[in-house]
């Protein structure tokens, strides 16, 4: 049996405030992880404000640099004028060598937020 305690956080999106338009993390290589589980991914947002929006995503890729798909189902829910604490998990047979998250902004708001993926190494 696994040690459920020998999760490894990595930061998709490190703690981050941004006001507009779309902020895309760096690449992260999920190789180290077992890729017969599923990976819990955690957002956690402050409120944004009347009108203003916060919609992330993950995606995928092969190489790090080009041809970033998104996972089918890797969404969160759009985060509005309220805080918000959201949990997906993530089937990594699913996904290429790399993940990263998006956030695209809308409205007039500063949205305080993270995007972290806890996963179970191959070799805990």
């Amino acid at each position: 049996m696994k040690d459920l305690t020998a999760l490894t956080p990595v930061n998709l999106i490190p703690a981050t405030s941004a006001s507009s338009a779309t902020v895309t993390g760096t690449g992260k290589d999920i190789s180290q992880y077992e890729q017969d589980g599923t990976a819990q991914v955690l957002l956690g947002s402050t409120a944004g404000g009347a009108g203003a929006t916060l919609d992330v995503k993950l995606q995928t890729s092969a190489d790090n640099s080009t041809n970033w798909t998104d996972i089918t189902g890797a969404v969160f829910t759009q985060v509005g004028n309220a805080a918000s604490v959201q949990e997906i998990g993530l089937k990594l047979r699913s996904c290429q060598k790399y993940v990263r998250a998006v956030g695209t902004i809308a409205g007039t708001a500063t949205f305080t937020w993270y995007v972290i993926l806890n996963g179970q190494p191959k070799y805990a």
